[in-house]
């Protein structure tokens, strides 16, 4: 799952989604220094990313895309999920994903002093650019998937992935489908424990 995905797993608690959101960036053992709420949601992320990458749903997307993508299928499949999140936003949350976004926005900024440099260093570009609105538009999938691969120094190949999002569009959307609310009970089950 990428940002947009975390971010709403954690939807019902402010803190806990900025733990959830900058998961990818805080390592070791490090979450124990956040408030708790930060380090449940730092916490959580780890759980869902699991369950994400054992799902036989999602293991499904990344065999589809590994003939593309290699070892980079798992970050491509979680990409793809995320647009799929976006486009269909109204299926899964009551509020309109603009004004999830800016909410989602000025907590980042609330609990700015918590967030990791790298966090603090792309986040301004996040929401000037609004990433997380323009998931679900195959120009943002593109600039998106674009950006990781300039940091891979086009390693990843991912700059194409908005050609292989097109080429098997209903297929994938067919898994995210399938797989979202799974991942949405097992985090209701994994919440109570953490």
């Amino acid at each position: 799952m990428n940002f947009l995905a975390h971010i709403y797993l954690s939807a019902q608690d402010e803190d806990e989604m900025v733990g959830n959101f900058m998961g990818d960036f805080v390592k070791g053992r490090d979450f124990a220094t956040y408030p708790e709420a930060i380090s449940r949601g730092i916490r959580l992320h780890r759980q869902i990313d699991t369950f994400t990458d054992q799902h036989p749903v999602f293991r499904q997307s990344t065999a589809l895309l590994r003939p593309y993508s290699g070892k980079y299928a798992g970050v491509l499949a979680d990409v793809y999920y995320d647009h799929f999140l976006a486009a269909n936003w109204e299926s899964f949350y009551n509020l309109p994903l603009l004004d999830f976004s800016l909410h989602f926005y000025q907590n980042m900024e609330r609990n700015y002093q918590y967030l990791p440099e790298r966090v603090k260093g792309f986040f301004p570009n996040m929401r000037s650019n609004n990433w997380l609105v323009h998931y679900g538009e195959m120009w943002g999938i593109e600039r998106s998937l674009q950006g990781i691969d300039n940091r891979t120094n086009g390693k990843s190949k991912l700059g194409e992935g908005a050609t292989w999002l097109r080429d098997h569009y209903e297929e994938l959307k067919a898994h995210f489908m399938l797989f979202m609310p799974e991942v949405r009970s097992f985090v209701e089950e994994t919440r109570e424990n953490l």
